[in-house]
């Protein structure tokens, strides 16, 4: 979910417009503000991802 809606920006391309596996890092899914500075309000699925990652 987090990736899907993930607002965008990447280090390569800033304005870029969604999460790409190849550009990103799985951190950059939990901020609260994406690279491209758009609120990243699926940060909690993020967050609830790594949780049950880890359990």
């Amino acid at each position: 979910m987090a990736t899907q809606f993930y607002p965008g920006g990447a280090m390569a391309d800033k304005n870029s417009l969604s999460f790409d596996w190849t550009w990103n890092f799985i951190s950059n899914l939990l901020g609260e503000k994406a690279i491209n500075g758009h609120e990243n309000l699926f940060h909690y699925w993020a967050y609830a991802g790594m949780v049950f990652l880890s359990t």
